[in-house]
C-alpha cells in the first residue's frame, strides 16, 4: 500500500459529506405537507403548535421525518465508504483513509457543522430548495469522487 496521500484524502473527504448531505436532504420527501406547513408558519410558531395540541399527528410526522433522516445518513456513510474504498484499492492507497473519510462524516453529521444551502432557493419552491440542492450536491460528489480517481500522486 501506498502512503496516506492527503490530497486524495481531502477530496474523498469533500465528496463523501457532499455525498451524505445530498442523500440526508432527500429526507422531505417522507412529509413534504409538514415541510411546507413549518416553513409557512415559521418553526417558532410551529413548535408552539405542536406542543399545544397534537390532533393532527405532527409528532409522529416528526418522528417519521427524524427516522427517514437518519437512515440516510446511514446510506450515505455506507456508500461514501465504498467508493473511497474502491478507489483507493484501485489506486493501490492505504485502506486507513476510507475509515477516517467516514468518522468525518459522522462528526460533521453529529454536530452538524455543515448543511445545505436550501435558504436561497426557498423563495421559488420547497420541493427545489430541497431536491434541487440534493440532486446538485450529489452530482458534484461523485464528479469530486471521480477526481481523486483520476488525480496522480
Amino acid at each position: 500500500m501506498k502512503n496516506f496521500e492527503i490530497r486524495i484524502f481531502a477530496l474523498q473527504l469533500v465528496a463523501s459529506i457532499l455525498l451524505f448531505l445530498g442523500l440526508q436532504q432527500l429526507f422531505v420527501l417522507a412529509e413534504m405537507e409538514l415541510i411546507e406547513l413549518i416553513h409557512s408558519v415559521g418553526q417558532d410558531n410551529f413548535a408552539f403548535y405542536a406542543r399545544k395540541s397534537d390532533e393532527f399527528g405532527i409528532s409522529n410526522k416528526l418522528k417519521n421525518l427524524a427516522t427517514a433522516k437518519l437512515i440516510l445518513s446511514l446510506i450515505g456513510f455506507i456508500l461514501a465508504y465504498i467508493i473511497s474504498s474502491v478507489i483507493n484499492y484501485k489506486r493501490g492507497y492505504d485502506w486507513k483513509m476510507s475509515v477516517f473519510v467516514v468518522i468525518l462524516c459522522f462528526v460533521v453529521y453529529q454536530f452538524k457543522i455543515i448543511d445545505l444551502p436550501t435558504k436561497y432557493f426557498i423563495n421559488q419552491s420547497l420541493e427545489i430548495a430541497y431536491i434541487g440542492t440534493s440532486i446538485f450536491a450529489i452530482i458534484i460528489s461523485f464528479i469530486v469522487y471521480f477526481i481523486s480517481y483520476r488525480i496522480k500522486p
